[in-house]
């Protein structure tokens, strides 16, 4: 049986542990008590820090981990910064770094919310047989 909980992103970010440590902590405990992660699409910079504080963590901990869109670009993220050592890395979307790890596709339209996005039916297949998913 899969039992499954909410963390908001913001709550595993620095910010918060200085504004509001009883809530960063238990955004920490309640992540630290999962079986895995996942880290679904959404849009913007808001709690990108967050999602990547618990990619890593799932990483570090290897613990099952999926990442859906903007989730998986976290992920790409997270493993550029912690594991190839590109302290500065990130998305052009987020930030015009020297190490743009994710860039935004030429075809979409990037200057509306959500015009990034790939549309149309995509199939995925999941190769592993033991996979929970």
């Amino acid at each position: 049986m899969l039992h499954f909980f909410f963390v908001h992103a913001t709550d595993l970010e620095a910010n918060t542990q200085k504004d509001d440590p009883v809530k960063y902590h238990e955004a920490w405990q309640q992540l630290c008590s999962a079986h895995g992660v996942l880290v679904p699409g959404g849009f913007g910079s808001r709690g990108i820090e967050g999602k990547i504080a618990a990619i890593e963590w799932a990483r570090t901990q290897s613990k099952p981990f999926l990442g859906i869109c903007l989730g998986l670009q976290c992920a790409v993220i997270e493993f550029a910064r912690h594991v190839l050592l590109y302290k500065d890395a990130n998305s052009s979307e987020f930030d015009k770094c020297e190490h743009q790890v994710v860039v935004e596709m030429p075809e979409h339209n990037p200057g509306v919310m959500g015009g990034t996005m790939r549309l149309g039916r995509r199939t995925t297949h999941f190769v592993s047989d033991d996979s929970i998913v």
